[in-house]
């Protein structure tokens, strides 16, 4: 990424960071923005600044050396006292330590955390590894936190190793969406599946495409919570018997992206859609909702979901998995005849991919200029426009896509039925 682009993308992040500095009313994280690594800890340099405002313009301010990475504490200070009264629960998986050419250890730990501590944490790339993170909590401490990696540590029978350093006094924790120098790439929030579908290289290119950025920015709904309070109680109470009584804090979520967007189709003329559908979310849609093609089914094997996959939209097993549902509704052709289609555009697109076109640019026919609005680049492959129609059908079916009566008929007429 270019630095300026690197720039407007990590302003226009700013108040995603300020929900994590300020989770609750009264209660701030002490930020430090600027590039932390080889530094000594500098708390003088560490603010817990009261509004938004002052955040802001601190950020705006130190934009104008060049790209910055946010850091947060992991202590949640009083407004008034100045006072600890929280803790972010959080878990580091630095690379030092692990072997990350595999990320199935990574996920099982995870999957602890939710079904026997009764966690639903995020997972997010921190750049060099990768941080599982947790809601604010009262009552807990570094302490404790630092008991529950043991636990989960045991469980996994060593599989995993969690930093401690975090859990000194006086440490930083890298913000989910904070830019990270080092590797250039996003601190990017991730699927939690995408652990057992991708390496951690994979998953640092994933970070440094502006269309899949701006995908996940959209589409991924980052909120961590407790689901069982007891489980985790219970716990801590045999590890470390916390000081107080526990209260998971009320926390800001991130507010999905809703409501109706237009666009103009050069065949259809002006069409209303679901704002979910943007970037890539349009796959995601199809996937998610069920949305069987009456047309085009294999050259979205081809064309669309070997891409999709690689670039962590979706999994390669949620791709077969949609098209065994297309197949039973629309048994034209043999299922293993598409998913050998599948498969081989998957592992040829490891090192040529088509580029996958965001929705705005499947709507216009054309693909989106780096850095710029406008759709104004270069025109898509035909090839696109044979699956264009189809989505747009399957959509409308669902209700993601408005469409006038005279319109419907129209794109009945653009969708021919035969299958491939």
């Amino acid at each position: 990424m270019e630095e300026g682009e690197v720039k407007r993308f990590i302003l226009k992040l700013a108040p995603v960071y300020w929900r994590q500095l300020a989770p609750t009313e009264g209660l701030r994280r002490l930020c430090l923005i600027g590039v932390l690594k080889g530094e000594k800890p500098r708390p003088s340099k560490w603010v817990a600044y009261p509004s938004f405002r002052e955040f802001g313009s601190a950020l705006r301010k130190a934009l104008e050396e060049g790209p910055v990475e946010v850091y947060g504490s992991l202590e949640l200070h009083d407004l008034e006292t100045a006072g600890v009264r929280a803790r972010v629960l959080a878990f580091d998986v630095d690379d030092d330590e692990n072997d990350l050419s595999s990320l199935k250890q990574v996920y099982e730990a995870w999957r602890v955390l939710r079904d026997e501590l009764g966690v639903s944490a995020v997972v997010k790339l921190s750049g060099g590894g990768l941080h599982i993170e947790g809601p604010a909590i009262e009552g807990m401490g570094a302490r404790e936190n630092a008991a529950l990696a043991g636990f989960i540590e045991k469980r996994l029978g060593g599989k995993v190793r969690f930093c401690r350093k975090i859990y000194s006094k006086g440490r930083m924790f890298r913000l989910a969406w904070s830019w990270h120098a080092a590797r250039s790439c996003f601190a990017t929030p991730l699927h939690p599946e995408w652990l057992l579908e991708y390496g951690i290289e994979e998953l640092r290119e994933r970070a440094r495409d502006p269309m899949v950025l701006e995908w996940i920015f959209d589409s991924l709904r980052v909120g961590a919570k407790v689901v069982d309070a007891g489980k985790l109680e219970s716990v801590l109470k045999l590890l470390a018997p916390p000081a107080a009584e526990l209260k998971v804090l009320a926390l800001k979520e991130k507010r999905r992206v809703g409501g109706w967007r237009e666009a103009v189709d050069p065949k259809l003329g002006r069409v209303r859609y679901s704002a979910r559908l943007e970037g890539y979310g349009w796959v995601r849609a199809l996937i998610e909702e069920g949305c069987v093609l009456p047309d085009g089914r294999l050259t979205l094997c081809w064309l669309v979901l070997p891409e999709a996959a690689h670039r962590g939209v979706i999994t390669l097993e949620e791709a077969k998995e949609y098209v065994r549902k297309s197949l039973e509704q629309h048994p034209d052709k043999p299922l293993e005849e598409y998913l050998k289609k599948l498969e081989y555009e998957f592992e040829r697109q490891r090192g040529r991919a088509y580029g996958l076109p965001t929705w705005l640019s499947l709507i216009y026919g054309r693909k989106k200029v780096p850095g710029k609005r406008e759709w104004s680049g270069e025109p898509l492959d035909e090839a696109y426009e044979h699956v264009k129609y189809p989505v747009l059908l399957a959509l409308a079916e669902k209700g993601l896509v408005k469409l006038e009566p005279g319109q419907l008929e129209a794109l009945k007429g653009l969708t021919v039925r035969v299958g491939l």
